[in-house]
């Protein structure tokens, strides 16, 4: 039976107050004559005639379980239509196919409107332009990104404008003061100002400190130190209420959104450098801020007006280097070169490094330890020390640090297998040494062969196949310097442009 639609009973009176004709008004509306009659004498439209069936057209499938499954709801409202469906099937085999599961999930879901508890609810927030900004960090794992095939894990600093939904990110390792500074600094430049109000949550990066009598969070005094030198206000959500920073956790969720569809585009989630990592990321974040234009221009004349230049990216700490040759920097322990053992250091701590200084004279640069590490031991700094002195291998604290590769730990277990102990490490370490002078990438190269084919490790064989690559290489080099043939017309016409001197 075909339905008449109201669009077609508007047409149908049209064409009767034209015509005064019953059939041609019904056949130019697409209707029959006595549907057309009956719509002309009632004069209602056909929407206006549509009841709601309250009866079922089927058994109900679920009539003699639909008791237990209430008495679930009632007792865990968050549980699932599918859960309480699999429960079914495998409580009742056989009476409830896959097929049914939507039959169900309508019923639940008419259940809760029903009978259900309270529901939350949110309340639409007015936000004037250039009021505030939200950062908070949030951790990007889950992405399985690599960088050169080396997992990279990572978190990233991001900020929002809950005006304009204007954003910001930057890789960063840890929620940190010093991540937060390396993230306002581009931030300011990005934009040339900044709004009045920077809100974060109960992070330690905002709010470490506590006060005497009731114990209460207050602000870092960097922290605020830092926010006073922008000319912003500090803002903090109350604890366990992320919802009251709701901007930035829903600009997270749209940004992770959208890197996951760019990384499924990309076929891969491996890149050459943090570099180009960052501008995949600044590129996403630049397609999204175009669509927001127009509100950000609205908020810029609210700015003020800041320094990019008033953010220092970095800390600097004098300690003193101990007998071990090691530095405690941020409760972290750096090994520098030995010798400077006993002299007082100064050390730049970046986001992502730390550099050391003597006397103004740069000295040695390394990563910075991440939370589950202890130490950053290089084995350029140890390995002609342990040299002399294998025995100490064994039981060294940093022992795993002597293992730059995978490879290298692979070594080191087949020599113990064939000559354990001390005479083991000996080997190992002259090892070790070559990856110093020879280069960490030839040495792996090398004893991932051996190993792959069985090849015994020694220290001649792995030195005469090193020089033979080095000897390689120079001749390579060689055969790019090309020197043409001297000709003798040349030789001549420089003899005679030659003046001599007269003798006294």
């Amino acid at each position: 039976m075909q339905r008449i639609t109201d669009m077609q009973f508007r047409m149908l009176l049209n064409c009767y107050h034209q015509t005064g004709k019953v059939g041609v008004s019904a056949m130019k509306s697409g209707m029959d004559r006595k549907t057309g009659r009956k719509y002309l004498k009632s004069r209602r439209l056909p929407s206006s005639e549509k009841t709601v069936r309250k009866w079922r057209t089927r058994v109900d499938p679920f009539i003699d379980h639909w008791p237990e499954v209430v008495e679930f709801l009632q007792r865990e409202p968050k549980l699932q239509a599918k859960t309480l469906f699999c429960w079914l099937q495998e409580k009742y085999p056989g009476r409830y196919q896959d097929g049914q599961l939507r039959t169900l999930e309508r019923r639940v879901r008419i259940w809760r409107a029903l009978f259900g508890p309270d529901q939350e609810i949110f309340f639409p927030q007015e936000h004037s332009p250039g009021e505030m900004m939200e950062t908070d960090w949030t951790d990007m794992n889950d992405f399985a990104i690599t960088i050169d095939n080396q997992p990279f894990p990572h978190k990233l600093c991001h900020s929002v404008l809950p005006y304009s939904n204007a954003e910001t990110v930057t890789i960063c390792q840890s929620e940190s003061f010093l991540s937060l500074k390396k993230h306002l600094k581009p931030t300011a430049t990005e934009w040339g100002a900044l709004p009045t109000i920077h809100r974060t949550d109960h992070s330690s990066t905002a709010t470490h400190q506590f006060t005497q009598k009731g114990k209460k969070r207050v602000f870092n005094p960097r922290y605020l130190d830092l926010l006073a030198a922008l000319s912003l206000k500090p803002s903090v959500t109350n604890v366990r209420a992320p919802e009251e920073n709701g901007d930035i956790e829903g600009i997270h969720q749209g940004f992770k959104s959208r890197l996951e569809q760019a990384l499924l585009l990309r076929g891969n989630r491996d890149f050459k450098s943090r570099e180009e990592y960052g501008e995949f990321l600044q590129d996403l974040v630049k397609k999204a801020n175009a669509g927001r234009s127009q509100r950000f221009r609205e908020e810029v004349p609210f700015f003020h007006a800041v320094d990019p230049g008033v953010i220092t990216a970095t800390e600097s700490y004098r300690v003193r280097v101990n007998k071990y040759g090691m530095i405690r920097v941020k409760k972290s322990l750096y090994r520098v070169p030995s010798r400077l053992v006993g002299q007082v250091v100064e050390v730049v701590v970046g986001e992502d490094d730390i550099q050391v200084f003597f006397q103004g004279t740069f000295q040695y640069q390394t990563p910075r330890v991440q939370r589950n590490q202890q130490a950053a031991i290089d084995y350029r700094h140890v390995v002609r020390h342990l040299i002399r002195k294998p025995g100490a291998l064994a039981r060294y604290r940093f022992k795993e640090q002597l293992f730059p590769r995978f490879v290298f730990r692979q070594c080191y277990e087949q020599i113990q297998m064939v000559s354990p102990g001390t005479s083991g490490d000996r080997l190992y370490l002259q090892i070790l040494l070559r990856a110093v002078e020879y280069g960490e990438e030839a040495v792996a190269s090398l004893l991932t062969e051996y190993l792959e084919q069985g090849i015994t490790l020694s220290c001649a064989t792995l030195d005469t196949e090193l020089q033979n690559q080095l000897g390689q290489k120079r001749d390579d080099l060689l055969h790019l310097v090309s020197i043409p043939p001297a000709r003798s017309d040349q030789y001549d016409a420089l003899i005679s442009t030659h003046q001599e001197v007269p003798s006294k």
